[in-house]
């Protein structure tokens, strides 16, 4: 599994980190298509925060695009394998919660970009989100 949790509030250059993270992901990801496994590429955004549901969707978007290119330069192809984002939140400590429509309208938002769409297998987590 390719698993990368990404605290994009602690690190100066966070597109760097994001690079960085999803290369190591891509990584991953070539080494399982090599054994005959099909990998399970879950980037995920953590939740800690005061940041608003909008924010957390651009942050999640930048972390895909970022995944994606390093899947691209690792030729690991998008439609052999399994995505599993991350749900569309508001953070922990936001004063202002996202209600569950929000949730459910910004992860089809995620699933509607320009990588997630070549991925034709995406895992959902139903658990609770705190």
């Amino acid at each position: 599994m390719a698993r990368g949790d990404r605290d994009w509030r602690q690190h100066s250059d966070a597109h760097m980190h994001r690079r960085e993270r999803g290369s190591v992901g891509a990584l991953r990801s070539a080494c399982a298509r090599k054994a005959d496994l099909v990998p399970i590429v879950e980037p995920e955004v953590l939740m800690d925060g005061t940041h608003t549901i909008e924010r957390y969707f651009e942050v999640t978007q930048q972390t895909l695009e970022s995944v994606f290119h390093a899947l691209y330069e690792h030729r690991v192809s998008l439609e052999g394998m399994l995505l599993k984002p991350n749900m569309v939140l508001s953070g922990k400590d936001c004063p202002q919660q996202a209600s569950v429509q929000e949730v459910a309208e910004g992860y089809c938002a995620l699933l509607e970009t320009r990588g997630s769409r070549r991925c034709p297998r995406s895992c959902v987590s139903l658990g609770r989100a705190n």
